[in-house]
């Protein structure tokens, strides 16, 4: 999407602006921090906007939590982020992961789940044990549908 927007009008937005991160950009932008490059300079030097830099930041402020291991106060000296943004992007992270666990619960739940029986006469225990399994989905999906929105409000900071 973004680069297509960029491809209309290549005046108006950063030549990198919703393109992939290499791993030789983002050791740049690391580096770029720990000199203490203003954000606006680092955005023109990687053809990005202000709120792509922030956007990675808080992306690998998560990652040097969950796959590092690393302590807030070291991420904040790794990223230049206050503590209360790498916070924030941790708990969003955290969303993420439980959403997708979930939904990956729910499909385990659809696949093994027997089919409905068709019969009118069906058992009334059968009965209540659907209502109940169809309820729980119904808990799941909201479930579900509240960490995507958490979701997306973090992809859209």
């Amino acid at each position: 999407m973004y680069v297509k927007m960029v491809e209309k009008n290549t005046s108006k937005y950063p030549a990198r602006m919703g393109q992939k991160w290499e791993q030789e950009e983002v050791q740049k932008l690391l580096a770029s921090i720990k000199e203490k490059k203003p954000v606006y300079e680092i955005a023109k030097e990687h053809q990005r906007n202000n709120g792509g830099i922030y956007a990675e930041l808080r992306k690998l402020a998560a990652d040097f939590w969950f796959k590092d291991k690393k302590p807030i106060e070291e991420i904040v000296i790794l990223t230049g982020l206050p503590k209360e943004d790498i916070e924030l992007a941790i708990k969003k992270r955290e969303a993420a992961i439980e959403a997708r666990t979930i939904r990956k619960e729910a499909k385990l739940k659809v696949v093994k789940s027997p089919a409905p029986t068709t019969s009118v006469s069906a058992p009334s225990h059968e009965i209540a044990e659907l209502r109940n399994e169809v309820a729980s989905l119904k808990r799941d999906v909201k479930e579900m549908l509240r960490l995507m929105n958490a979701l997306y409000e973090f992809e859209s900071v």
